[in-house]
């Protein structure tokens, strides 16, 4: 098992690349984490989306 080095999405470029060498310098695993989507909650409604006849 190798340890491995992530970056965030809002990690600056240049810092992405020095990360990058660095982890290839050392035999660590780089890896860009990528930001997760987020799902809004679809909004309650109690008729299923039609009113009861």
């Amino acid at each position: 098992m190798s340890a491995s080095v992530h970056a965030l999405p809002s990690c600056k470029t240049e810092r992405i690349f020095e990360l990058r060498r660095a982890a290839q310098a050392t035999g660590c695993r780089f890896s860009r984490v990528k930001p997760k989507p987020r799902n809004a909650p679809a909004p309650f409604d109690p008729n299923d989306g039609g009113r009861a006849a």
